[in-house]
């Protein structure tokens, strides 16, 4: 950690709803939510002009928080393609728990955030044009994914909620 770096933890905000990124990843290798302060994810990241690697504290063999397609990148208007919240270790590589069951088989990076002055995370995705993805959640079971076009996705996928990850300082 350098001396100018931020600590704390990644909640998960909607209209009605906080929770934290849960540290323990699904089966799939992406990140949910948890209600237990204790559970959170952890990171840090260096201050300065983004973009930022968010540097992932308490998820065995991982150190960066990224994000990964479902499958080819698909940005702009009326996509609808899910992209997980995930850890990379430090090679910048995916791993999940079970591969036979991984669903993330896409693209991934972790060099895309960027850090708000309300905390907000934005995660920017450029493939020959830059997209801001938003987040989206799914209380039945805290799902985390993040989308190109959040209203195309919620009008196809009603049971989701518009959502923000929002980093969260130690006091």
């Amino acid at each position: 950690m350098s001396l100018a770096a931020r600590r704390g933890m990644v909640r998960l905000v909607t209209d009605d709803a906080k929770s934290f990124v849960y540290h323990v990843r699904n089966s799939s290798g992406s990140f949910g939510t948890t209600s237990r302060f204790e559970h959170a994810l952890l990171v840090e990241y260096d201050v300065g002009p983004p973009p930022h690697r968010i540097r992932v504290n308490n998820v065995e063999n991982c150190q960066w928080l990224g994000v990964k397609w479902n499958s080819m990148v698909a940005i702009g208007q009326g996509a609808t393609k899910p992209v997980g919240l995930v850890a990379l270790d430090a090679l910048d590589t995916f791993q999940s728990s079970d591969p036979s069951r991984r669903k993330w088989k896409g693209p991934h990076r972790s060099l895309v955030w960027s850090v708000a002055s309300d905390g907000t995370l934005q995660m920017h995705w450029e493939d020959g044009a830059t997209c801001v993805l938003s987040v989206i959640w799914r209380p039945s079971d805290h799902l985390i994914t993040l989308v190109a076009d959040p209203y195309a996705y919620l009008a196809r996928y009603p049971q989701w909620k518009r959502a923000r990850l929002v980093f969260e300082p130690f006091p």
